[in-house]
């Protein structure tokens, strides 16, 4: 339900939106320095099949954009946005367990899917939320927590990989971290939204 002007703040959406699109995004980002080296030194694939598998995850976010669009008009922003951060989870999950390049391909898909699923939602229950007098600066922080989140999210996975804590992680440990912060996202949106 769309506030008046008058009545509404911005730090409303923190625990709802901006909290959420940060983890999300720091979700996103911790398989980026991650999921080509599991796949070439722990699944026995090539740099470009590495590549390649990456690659699928930009297939899934774009595949997801148009239903995704359909789900959020059907089924409302909220009920939208909590179930990508539910398919980011449970294919991050997947991806622990894979044991070969075809099921890495399959849940690369999804998880892609859904950080794109998340975009589209989160944007169109922006705009329901949001007095139109303040779109511009409600979706640029939107954006802006995006890119902090995909940031933050390299940085740590490459730190959990590389050893520099003085702790190195197995490379398949960076998915659970991954769907438990998907995980907290659907978590906080889901209670935090009216």
């Amino acid at each position: 339900m769309k506030q008046e002007s008058n009545n509404f703040r911005i730090r409303q959406l923190i625990g709802g939106i901006y909290a959420p699109t940060i983890l999300i995004a720091i979700s996103q980002g911790l398989m980026v320095p991650v999921l080509p080296l599991f796949v070439k030194d722990d699944l026995g694939g090539g740099i470009g099949l590495a590549g390649l598998i990456v690659g699928v995850l930009a297939v899934g976010t774009v595949a997801a954009d148009i239903p995704g669009g359909i789900l959020t008009a059907r089924f409302g922003g909220r009920f939208t946005l909590s179930l990508s951060a539910v398919l980011v989870a449970f294919s991050a999950i997947g991806m622990f367990f894979s044991q070969n390049i075809e099921t890495i391909t399959c849940f690369a898909f999804i998880n892609g899917a859904g950080f794109g699923l998340w975009h589209v939602a989160n944007l169109a229950y922006m705009t329901e939320l949001v007095p139109q007098n303040f779109y511009g600066r409600t979706l640029s922080l939107v954006g802006g927590m995006m890119r902090i989140g995909m940031f933050i999210g390299p940085f740590i996975g490459s730190l959990m990989f590389s050893g520099l804590l003085g702790i190195s992680f197995a490379s398949q440990s960076v998915f659970i971290l991954q769907g438990s912060v998907a995980f907290l996202a659907s978590i906080l949106m889901f209670t935090q939204l009216k």
